[in-house]
């Protein structure tokens, strides 16, 4: 993940994700094995063909996590690193950080019930790029964001966390 070539750090997420896609044990080592700093630099400042591959590997590894091992995603620097990621223009990456961030927010849930530091850090630094992903020209981004930011997602039955959106809108200053 970390070779001079790009097709090698492209191909060694690919091979990563396709671990991380796979059981709660091995979404486990990886975690163990100290990988989500490294996939982080990636997603920070490599080519947008290895960062896709990078953003596939950390929404694996979020779709079968246990609920525990959000710990791992909260104290690396992958939230921190969500509003850069939300605002890059391949929208492959888009939909896959939304998604990641959907994992993160139901794991937080589960793991530390109403005293969520979670969600309480992606509003801080999230809201504003999801607010504007709205207006987002991919449908699918658009149709996310939705489920994230509208008053709309209040009255949906499909939406995650109990049928209401996931992140209360910011008060408007008066």
């Amino acid at each position: 993940m970390q070779s001079a070539f790009l097709s090698l750090r492209k191909e060694s997420c690919w091979a990563v994700s396709n671990i991380a896609a796979g059981s709660v044990l091995q979404t486990r080592q990886i975690l163990e094995a100290g990988l989500l700093p490294v996939v982080a630099k990636i997603l920070r400042e490599d080519d947008v063909k290895v960062r896709t591959e990078a953003a596939w590997v950390v929404t694996n590894l979020t779709n079968k996590m246990e609920s525990s091992s959000v710990e791992w995603i909260v104290n690396s620097d992958l939230i921190p690193l969500l509003p850069l990621l939300l605002k890059v223009e391949e929208a492959t990456i888009v939909v896959l950080m939304l998604q990641f961030t959907k994992n993160v927010l139901n794991h937080a849930k589960q793991h530390y019930g109403d005293k969520n530091i979670v969600v309480a850090k992606i509003e801080e630094s999230c809201l504003d790029v999801l607010e504007g992903l709205q207006y987002h020209k991919n449908q699918i981004v658009y149709k996310i964001c939705l489920l994230y930011t509208s008053d709309a997602a209040d009255d949906m039955q499909c939406v995650d966390l109990g049928g209401r959106r996931i992140i209360k809108k910011k008060k408007k200053k008066k």
